[in-house]
């Protein structure tokens, strides 16, 4: 709960400081097939020591040949859906995909 907490609020601060679409992912440890992931990009930015990537992509749940191959390339956290902020409105003033910044930390496998 706690680092929940501090991950909504590294996201709070990071949409203060620069308009963006912000979504929360969980650095996957093991091969899940029953959620979606997200593809991460560079990484753009570090606040309250969780590090904001740019978002290559989303898919959908994978099969597990799949899942291990996201797991084994690092850079694929899994869907968090349910949390998504903005500051500021859209980057740009439009929707575009490369505006999304996927926030993770690497320094833990729980959320981030």
């Amino acid at each position: 709960e706690e680092l929940f907490l501090a991950t909504l609020r590294a996201a709070v601060a990071r949409a203060r400081l620069q308009p963006a679409l912000i979504t929360l992912g969980i650095r996957a440890t093991t091969a899940e097939t029953g959620y979606g992931y997200i593809e991460a990009g560079e990484q753009v930015d570090t606040v309250q020591n969780h590090g904001f990537y740019k978002v290559i992509s989303f898919h959908e749940k994978p099969d597990r040949e799949r899942a291990e191959q996201y797991l084994e390339q690092g850079n694929f956290f899994l869907e968090q859906r349910n949390v998504c902020l903005a500051s500021g409105g859209y980057p740009g003033g439009n929707e575009q995909p490369f505006a999304r910044t996927l926030l993770g930390s690497p320094k833990t496998a729980a959320l981030s």
